[in-house]
């Protein structure tokens, strides 16, 4: 099992070099800096916790505060790359777009805020602190990209998304792997340290087709998406839109 488990974590990050590759070929990296620079620390922690890895005696404290630190940076990250595929994908489509923005812009401030108050007191910032408060991070960022995800489902034709872009394929690999997340947070809570191994194998497991889908659409070629069809017209939309900025508005 722990073979299984190390060459599933070795495999998705492997993958993430053609991911990086096809980025800065395609000069995309300023489309989705923070994804861009997420990719870059993924990997970058990835192969220090490797390389530490390889020494005799294992040297376990730094091994886990490199793991820590490289955890924090990647999960702050991971939280702009939410609020970067929101942007993009559906708050710009949006005449309310502001009100969303603005509200996800807090919404994950807070998160963070909250996840770091309850997990104790500040006096003892020790690797576990950390660690505690990384996992409440994780778990409630999960739940916003899965949510995130079935949005982007719900309202691909109303906003004209189209299902080959490439940044809606980073989306959609981002909300497999939340999912698979939660899945297996819920086998940790349920079943507790018996779980370890198996949680660790479908986490792997969820990174690793992940990053799959993100290399497929990487090097896929676009396909405009067409203005006619069953999608809704432009005057449509914009009724859609004002009957949701009075909704707001008379909350």
């Amino acid at each position: 099992m722990f073979f299984l488990t190390r060459l599933l974590w070795v495999s998705a990050h492997v993958l993430l070099i053609p991911c990086l590759v096809a980025i800065f070929l395609r000069r995309r990296q300023t489309e989705l800096p923070f994804f861009t620079a997420y990719l870059l620390v993924e990997f970058t922690h990835f192969l220090a916790l490797f390389l530490i890895s390889l020494q005799s005696p294992f040297p376990r404290y730094p091994y886990h505060l490199v793991l820590a630190v490289g955890e924090a940076i990647s999960t702050l990250l991971a939280l702009a790359v939410i609020y970067e595929l929101a942007e993009r994908l559906i708050f710009s489509h949006l005449s309310i777009g502001s009100f969303f923005r603005s509200t996800l812009r807090w919404s994950l401030a807070a998160l963070v805020l909250l996840s770091a108050l309850g997990s104790g007191s500040f006096a003892d910032v020790s690797v576990r602190h950390i660690m505690n408060i990384l996992e409440r991070v994780d778990f409630v960022s999960n739940l916003i990209l899965t949510g995130t995800l079935l949005n982007l489902l719900f309202l691909s034709h109303v906003l004209k998304v189209s299902w080959r872009g490439w940044i809606t394929g980073i989306a959609v690999g981002f909300g497999i792997y939340a999912a698979i997340g939660l899945i297996a947070a819920a086998l940790r809570a349920e079943l507790g340290v018996e779980a370890l191994v198996a949680v660790d194998i479908t986490q792997m497991a969820g990174l690793n087709i992940c990053v799959i889908i993100w290399v497929i659409y990487l090097f896929l070629p676009e396909r405009p998406f067409p203005n006619s069809g069953t999608g809704l017209a432009k005057s449509e939309l914009e009724i859609w839109s004002k009957e949701l900025e009075k909704l707001v508005s008379n909350q």
